[in-house]
């Protein structure tokens, strides 16, 4: 599903223009990345979580010159599904 038909969709549900549904998609986006670069963790009942974690310093090879090299420690985003989201995804059919 891509922006445009996640805000036709909303627009649907809640019975809101697409203008409307399309600001309060980009404010509710744009709350969750101020929070999570402030190192807050975003907590969505039923939803999920959105946060950031740390991912330490490791040493890989380049492919091509076979050397080694230090990849530092850095932040990643990540999210993690609620327990409620997940069990209903394992009663999917394959």
């Amino acid at each position: 599903m891509t922006k445009k038909e996640l805000v036709k969709d909303l627009s649907a549900r809640t019975g809101f223009t697409q203008i409307q549904s399309e600001m309060f998609l980009d404010a509710f986006l744009i709350s969750i990345e101020d929070a999570i670069k402030e190192g807050e963790t975003v907590k969505i009942s039923s939803f999920g979580t959105f946060g950031m974690k740390e991912a330490g310093e490791r040493v890989a090879f380049n492919l091509h010159t076979k050397e080694k090299m230090t990849i530092p420690a850095r932040l990643i985003p990540y999210f993690k599904f609620s327990p409620v989201i997940k069990n209903e995804i394992k009663k999917l059919p394959l």
